[in-house]
């Protein structure tokens, strides 16, 4: 069980999603999220057959079968826990950052003008984390303190990464890319030296494949690996599972499901034949009349535009690549703001309501833009932004994953279902 408080304002649920295999083949059923009533306070019951790791807002967890964790994050998203859980793993993973945070970055926060002290700051941060890991081994599983060890050493991997490093100063600076990179090179032995350690350290097993940060960074380690059956029976999954969940239409259904069939022995395919039953159920019925709310707040629903084309740009004010296609969108809506058979919408994920609807007065969107609910989002299997959907005038969806708004077919699409519709033809 786990039940709690979080004091954010205007947050009604509480999103909680197991990690591992399930998080990164994206398998349904993986989110546990629950509403907060309107005190903040929340009580929901995870059945689990084996200890797992959670994700509750920005914060690592990790449960047992029988665990009773209370949770209160406040106002300030700081977490702290009590009941009955692992209270040792479950404090030190509070101080564990994300790689999508910047990793040992901390949000860019140590990122200077003098890069040898950036570097030489991560790699501290990086070393004073691994201790305290290391001061509470005796306490933990040897499987558990090998996960967070490896888990460590992908942080670090990822942060020795020269153009991570050239991404988090053209953010924090607003600087150009030649400039960043400019930077970036005086520190080059050292992040070298960093990926060297890191190389040499990691344990390759099966069970590393669980790491997100590993996977993101797999292909790099791959020729130092001295079992490549594990990264060729993971990469095949992982690519068919990304073709399962980005199927644009049925007759690219049933390509993937022969290949499914004609997969040889392979451990992952379990999981792979359970997102491809979530998709080809969603394929078999129409689509739901979603809602979504307004900048007003009033409720809207998608049949108000059945009868045209519609096409979806799916975004977030924290998506730096959303926020770089919105020009795109506003020309494309330009184009077509007088076709009375399509309609552009904007559709945000954001979390935090009140901060998008700050963004989109800001900048004065001439679009349709409109707020989506987690039973949109969950119908989608929304694991990624920017993301396009196209969708017919009879309200079937003609593509899950559609170009994006600058791709000269969209246009192209988009003028010939406009012209089909005209002369009849559906």
């Amino acid at each position: 069980m786990v039940c709690g408080r979080i004091a954010f304002p205007n947050l009604k649920t509480a999103p909680i999603h197991e990690l591992g295999l399930a998080d990164i083949f994206k398998l349904n059923g993986r989110d546990h999220s629950v509403g907060l009533d309107s005190l903040g306070y929340f009580n929901m019951q995870i059945s689990m057959d084996n200890p797992s790791y959670f994700k509750i807002l920005d914060n690592r967890i990790y449960l047992r079968p029988g665990d009773s964790l209370y949770v209160e994050v406040d106002s300030n998203a700081a977490i702290s826990y009590s009941g009955i859980h692992h209270q040792v793993l479950n404090n030190y993973l509070r101080n564990v950052p994300y790689s999508k945070t910047g990793g040992f970055y901390r949000y860019g926060s140590i990122v200077s003008m003098d890069v040898d002290k950036t570097v030489d700051s991560m790699i501290y941060l990086f070393r004073k984390q691994k201790d305290e890991l290391q001061a509470i081994e005796k306490q933990l599983s040897s499987a558990v303190f090998k996960t967070e060890l490896n888990r460590l050493w992908c942080l670090a991997l990822g942060n020795s990464s020269k153009l991570g490093l050239t991404v988090e100063y053209m953010s924090k600076y607003n600087i150009s890319q030649d400039s960043a990179e400019s930077i970036v090179s005086k520190a080059s032995v050292k992040l070298d030296d960093l990926k060297s350690e890191v190389q040499r350290a990691l344990m390759i097993d099966e069970d590393i494949f669980e790491l997100e940060d590993f996977v993101r960074h797999r292909k790099s380690l791959l020729p130092l690996s001295n079992d490549l059956k594990l990264f060729d029976e993971f990469n095949l999954a992982f690519e068919l599972n990304q073709k399962i969940l980005k199927l644009k239409d049925a007759d690219d259904l049933t390509i993937q499901q022969k290949e499914l069939a004609n997969m040889e022995q392979n451990r992952y395919k379990p999981i792979l034949q359970k997102n491809m039953a979530f998709v080809q159920a969603k394929f078999e019925k129409g689509l739901p009349n979603f809602s979504f709310r307004d900048l007003k707040n009033d409720l809207n629903f998608l049949d108000a535009y059945k009868g045209k084309v519609v096409y979806m740009e799916l975004w977030a004010t924290w998506c730096v690549p959303c926020i770089k296609l919105k020009p795109d969108l506003y020309r494309l809506h330009e184009l077509y703001k007088d076709e009375q058979n399509v309609v552009i919408l904007s559709i945000s994920i954001d979390q935090d309501q009140e901060r998008w609807k700050q963004y989109v007065r800001k900048h004065h969107s001439p679009l349709v833009e409109w707020y989506a609910n987690k039973e949109f989002t969950d119908y989608f299997q929304v694991t990624t932004i920017p993301r396009s959907i196209l969708i017919g005038r009879d309200g079937e969806i003609l593509e899950w994953n559609a170009p994006k708004p600058s791709d000269i077919e969209l246009r192209k699409r988009i003028d010939e279902l406009i012209y089909n519709y005209r002369n009849g033809n559906n």
